[in-house]
């Protein structure tokens, strides 16, 4: 595996386990906040190209 390949990822036991922790956390508010940290940390990083 190259080193710019991001790890095989589960998605269903991961919405699993973040709509889990959205039910824990119960406020509307503070779930919107997790729920957008999370998608925005699963999002892919730019990269900058070698010329």
């Amino acid at each position: 595996m190259d080193s710019n390949t991001p790890p095989h990822m589960d998605f269903n036991q991961f919405r699993k386990e973040v709509e889990a922790r959205l039910r824990q956390i119960g406020n509307p508010r503070v779930s919107s906040a997790f729920a957008l940290r999370v998608a925005l940390a699963n999002l892919p990083m730019p990269v900058r190209q070698k010329t």
